[in-house]
């Protein structure tokens, strides 16, 4: 089981410094991070957590060990920062999850605080300065942690911090950051994905192919194939898009995500709107990205509807720039419409509206 784990040098004397050094426990954390992965390309919100909840069953094997091992804690609070995602967007939260709704933020809070409490280096005590300010909603001096956490080299980056950078004109500095952190990573796709789409953002969709040609096809999952076609439709190259994600996309809402994109990326309003409804009819799809593509498809009503649902939530703030970053399209809603995610907006110093790698016909806004 072991010979299918890549334990690289970094890891290797990031795991000595916390003073894990049995093969089990380096197994363990390599099987977290890609189950982590693989968690954020499920269609299903139940199935994202269901996978979240197991990543957090192996990064305990660690904890135990080593408590103060940072890494393992900030991958932990992704569970229940996807719990409060789903509260805040009106997902039925399936009943083997219900009963952690409550405690959610408290536990994503105190994970990522117990990853403070032992920094072990100044890029990643900046990281989670970003991360902490980010998720608690003090977003106070934003632009200052962003700039200072992309100054640094080596291994740790924000979990976060791309949902700032990209759209509000930071995109191609952190571009440059994920480089380093993708060699730090090189087998992990979402080192490659992340850097796709922050290259794709900074107005590289060129680029941002390169970075994806070091994901081997086999191994592709939903995620990076969607970050490809909207790289694709970036260089203009919607035949390629439409032909990629029909080649590999076989979840069913995902692959309708992908293609009400494309359809309105190309101002088919008839095909975007059919899709959308049938991914509307979907139980079980991530609500949060309703918002996107109602934006895509012109229904400013609509998602100016959803943002405000989002904005009276205590932890709106945390999903609302996820639609940014899944929209690609410049400003989805009114900014209006979201009063409490505006002052904080206001308050990170960094300037509305986001921006638009991606031009979408049928959105008149």
């Amino acid at each position: 089981e072991a010979l299918d784990v890549v334990l690289d040098e970094f890891k290797r004397s990031e795991m000595e410094r916390v003073r894990i050094r049995d093969v089990e426990s380096f197994i363990a954390f390599q099987k977290a991070r890609e189950l982590f992965s693989e968690a954020h390309s499920e269609s299903s919100s139940t199935e994202m957590l269901r996978k979240l909840k197991q990543t957090n069953d192996l990064l305990d094997v660690i904890l135990e060990r080593a408590p103060d091992y940072g890494t393992a804690w900030i991958l932990r609070a992704d569970y229940s920062t996807h719990i409060l995602i789903d509260s805040a967007s009106g997902v039925p939260i399936d009943e083997a999850f219900a009963h952690e709704v409550d405690d959610a933020a408290n536990n994503m809070l105190d994970n990522m605080r117990r990853a403070a409490e032992h920094p072990w280096s100044d890029a990643a005590k900046l990281a989670l300065q970003i991360d902490i300010g980010y998720l608690g909603g003090n977003w106070r001096g934003s632009i200052r942690r962003l700039e200072l956490s992309m100054e640094q080299t080596g291994c740790e980056g924000s979990q976060w911090g791309d949902m700032l950078a990209n759209p509000f004109g930071y995109a191609e500095a952190y571009a440059g950051h994920l480089e380093d952190l993708a060699e730090c990573d090189p087998l992990l796709n979402r080192s490659w994905s992340n850097l796709a789409a922050a290259r794709n953002w900074a107005g590289d969709p060129v680029m941002a192919l390169d970075a994806l040609s070091n994901i081997p096809p086999g191994s592709r999952g939903d995620h990076d194939v969607m970050v490809e076609a909207w790289a694709r439709v970036s260089a203009g190259q919607l035949e390629e898009a439409n032909d990629v994600v029909n080649a590999v996309i076989s979840d069913g809402n995902n692959l309708l995500y992908a293609r009400t994109m494309l359809a309105a990326a190309e101002g088919d309003e008839a095909a975007a709107r059919g899709f959308l409804h049938e991914f509307l009819e979907s139980p079980d799809r991530m609500r949060v990205r309703d918002l996107p593509l109602l934006a895509m498809v012109g229904d400013r009503y609509a998602v100016n509807a959803l943002a405000a649902q989002l904005d009276a939530h205590p932890y709106g703030y945390i999903a609302l720039p996820m639609v940014v970053a899944f929209c690609a399209c410049g400003a989805p809603w009114d900014i209006e419409k979201t009063p409490n995610f505006k002052a904080k907006f206001e308050e990170s110093g960094l300037q509305w509206p986001p921006g638009s790698p991606i031009d979408f016909p049928l959105k008149d806004w």
